[in-house]
């Protein structure tokens, strides 16, 4: 996912002296110190090297808020979100109000699958800045893999409306109109979405396949010319090839499925109806091969078409 902000920006480059009297000045010192060595490494994406260097300051300095929020970057950054969400749950005690550090647990807790956590941080965030960037979509992407389409259409919305190029945003939204079976709306916000970038290639696919589910065939087949340009995976060839044959072009869903059938895609499907095709074009022996063919793969409705065709 191009979801991920650019993290990096909100490090803190700077040290901040914090005058707790339990940290002796030495200590304190100490701390700046080890943290400063870890920003520098932070700023050439040496996440990893970073970390033992905020672990220097924290054990120098236990109230160095900002160490565990930049080690929580670092984690992030390493994805190790367990640690990520420690460290920025710990900058919540610290600094209640560090609205940085709600969307991070959010974000982290998205990337560790708990969706049910990253909605909840994710909320909390919007609570204390309605404006905060990429909340939103990312709440939306959370609401979309909990399976609750309706609620992430509405955030994927407003994402639009705060950023109204972007991609990401009319792929998600589109996407959870499909899993709705709306495919009219999905195939309107792909069309958008590549009215922006038109050469996105996930976006020309799931729109060739809401064409595919909604029967609009003739309009998947165009999008299906333009996804096998840069991809020749087996499954776009046998909904082209499927499609093909639902507009009565038997030659060349043919053509079609038996590339789906070498790449081993659907094989019981696809060896169905190319045996349609030959059957439409009046050539019962190799529909009888196809036929059973589909029948060896598991396809249950072949008999029919065995029975007419296999003499």
């Amino acid at each position: 996912m191009c979801l991920k902000r650019k993290i990096t920006l909100l490090l803190f480059i700077f040290s901040i002296s914090i005058g707790y009297s339990q940290v002796s000045v030495e200590d304190k010192n100490a701390a700046i110190k080890s943290f400063n060595e870890a920003v520098g490494l932070v700023k050439s994406k040496k996440y990893k090297e970073a970390i033992p260097f905020y672990e220097k300051a924290i054990a120098k300095n236990p109230e160095y808020s900002k160490a565990y929020y930049n080690r929580g970057i670092a984690y992030l950054n390493t994805k190790n979100y367990h640690n990520a969400i420690v460290d920025f749950k710990k900058t919540i005690e610290m600094e209640p109000k560090n609205t940085s550090a709600y969307y991070y647990v959010a974000y982290s807790s998205m990337k560790a699958k708990d969706y049910k956590s990253a909605v909840e941080y994710f909320s909390k965030t919007l609570e204390m800045d309605p404006a905060y960037k990429n909340v939103y979509l990312n709440r939306g992407i959370s609401y979309l893999k909990m399976k609750d389409n309706d609620k992430a259409i509405p955030d994927f919305s407003k994402a639009l409306e705060e950023k109204p190029e972007d991609v990401n945003a009319y792929f998600y939204k589109g996407y959870a109109q499909m899993l709705k079976k709306d495919y009219d709306n999905a195939v309107v916000t792909f069309t958008k979405g590549l009215e922006i970038d038109p050469n996105s290639q996930k976006l020309i696919e799931k729109r060739a396949l809401a064409n595919y589910n909604n029967g609009k065939y003739s309009e998947s087949i165009k999008d299906y010319d333009k996804v096998l340009l840069k991809s020749k995976d087996g499954k776009h060839y046998y909904k082209r090839g499927v499609s093909k044959f639902k507009i009565k072009d038997y030659t060349n869903a043919i053509t079609d499925l038996d590339v789906a059938i070498k790449a081993k895609i659907k094989l019981g499907n696809a060896n169905y109806f190319k045996g349609m095709c030959y059957y439409y074009l009046k050539n019962n022996e190799e529909a009888c091969k196809s036929a059973k063919a589909a029948k060896a793969n598991g396809f249950k409705n072949s008999d029919k078409l065995i029975k007419n065709v296999c003499k």
